[in-house]
This record gives structure tokens, sequence and C-alpha cells, in this order.
């Protein structure tokens, strides 16, 4: 299960548009879009302030997990594929 777990992750997106102001203000910005994701395996939350961040954050945890990945080396006489989902 550890290592289906670093070769797949899986999360809950919301993304919602925060109001830009007073809606009366002829210099109204638009909103900002914010984001959370949810670990449903452990219900752990993360909340983004811009998509930006949530970006940051899935390029950096990706490569970190394929980091992980690539130290480790397949078994002798064991070729190495890719499935689409762990355990397929």
């Amino acid at each position: 299960m550890d290592d289906e777990r670093t070769a797949y992750m899986a999360f809950l997106l919301r993304l919602w548009l925060e109001d830009g102001g007073d809606a009366e203000a002829p210099d109204r910005l638009p909103g900002e879009w914010r984001a959370s994701l949810q670990d449903p395996h452990t219900q752990a939350l993360q909340v983004f302030a811009t998509l930006e961040a949530l970006f940051e954050f899935l390029q950096r945890e990706t490569a970190r997990r394929a980091l992980g990945e690539n130290a480790r080396q397949p078994e002798a006489g064991r070729a190495s594929h890719a499935a689409p989902f762990p355990g397929a």
C-alpha cells in the first residue's frame, strides 16, 4: 500500500471565486479564485489563496514523489510498467 500511495495521489478539488469587493464600486476588481484539496484517505484539507499556490503545491508534491520513485531500483528480472491505477 505504501508503494501505491507514493505512485498515486487522489484529492477532492474544490474551486470557488471570492468576491472582489463592493458591487456598487465602479472600480471593483474581479474576484480571486481560491482552491482546496482534501485527501480522501486522511481527510486532510489544504486551502490555497491563489491558483498559482495550488499549482506550485502540485508541482512540488509530484516532483517529490517522482524522486522517491526514481530512488528505488526495480527488482532484477522484473520489467517495470506503468499501470493506469494502483492494482491495475
